[in-house]
């Protein structure tokens, strides 16, 4: 068998941190993708998830946020001795130029952030995994429901990610997502809502945000509110989106960006956002992701 042939036959594994085992993050980037490989041609070679001390030789390691942040140069020592290649998934957290150095593909979640790394490290190789939507949430909006015929906003996250007031809370329900556990709580409340709010309060922390709250609320046939200022969400949403908010956020422009949407339900404006959410839901789904985690593997 030929070098290529070798490489294409390697089993796939999806390696996890046991003291991050619990995070959005894992369960997301490490279980769920490992699922979804699975019900690809991937399936064919094995595909795993594994924990990070598990003896893995000669396979692809696909290695999670949690595991990036417990490396230390033994573990990596001992995997490229044991005939591995790595794949790097910081998601939206930083990535040191030593394992940059030390993996053979570095993962983009987000295409900000594909582009930052070809930048800041223009001889690695950098592939991009889209942020897939949990797939509870299709479950649940695949049962049967009556549609509402009223526009109703909610929020879910982490409050602290947001803007919110007294007065938009009279407009918007928030509710709370959290990101160091796999919460599943707020997914069954997704039916209940049809825009999603996504204004986001910009924090030091944040490095390449996935604009995953736009992903979710494609696959709940929902609408978006987002400011213009989010350029992950501008390479997802056209110029001509009907939500935009335009300008500073501030708690008016927010009122009457919220004023608009709901005067806008069921009119012309409301049907083509639908039909640019559409498109974002087809690029999202598991089959688009599944194909790229084939072409990453390739």
């Amino acid at each position: 068998m030929s070098w290529f042939g070798l490489r294409r036959s390697r089993p796939v594994c999806f390696v996890y941190a046991p003291a991050f085992a619990q995070t959005g993050s894992t369960a997301m980037r490490g279980r769920q993708l490992s699922e979804i490989a699975a019900q690809t041609s991937l399936a064919g070679r094995g595909v795993s998830y594994v924990p990070m001390s598990a003896d893995i030789r000669r396979s692809d390691l696909f290695l999670t946020k949690g595991v990036l942040k417990s490396l230390d140069e033994t573990t990596l020592a001992a995997w490229r001795r044991r005939g591995n290649r790595l794949f790097a998934d910081p998601v939206d957290e930083g990535l040191s130029n030593q394992i940059v150095a030390s993996v053979d593909v570095v993962v983009a979640a987000s295409r900000t952030a594909w582009d930052a790394y070809r930048d800041r490290w223009p001889g690695a190789q950098v592939a991009i995994i889209d942020h897939h939507v949990d797939p509870r949430v299709h479950a649940v909006m695949n049962r049967p429901h009556a549609p509402l015929d009223a526009p109703r906003l909610g929020y879910f996250g982490e409050r602290i990610n947001t803007i919110r007031s007294k007065r938009i809370a009279r407009n918007v329900e928030f509710v709370q997502v959290s990101t160091s556990r796999a919460d599943g709580d707020w997914i069954g409340r997704l039916p209940d809502y049809n825009i999603h709010y996504a204004i986001r309060r910009k924090r030091e922390l944040d490095y390449h945000k996935p604009f995953l709250k736009g992903f979710t609320a494609a696959a709940c046939r929902s609408v978006v509110l987002i400011q213009d200022d989010q350029a992950e969400a501008r390479r997802w949403l056209p110029s001509d989106y009907p939500f935009w908010l335009h300008g500073r956020v501030t708690e008016p422009a927010i009122l009457e960006a919220i004023e608009h949407i709901k005067s806008s339900f069921g009119g012309e404006a409301w049907t083509q956002a639908l039909s640019m959410m559409r498109d974002i839901e087809e690029r999202t789904s598991p089959r688009a992701i599944g194909g790229q985690l084939v072409t990453l593997f390739a």
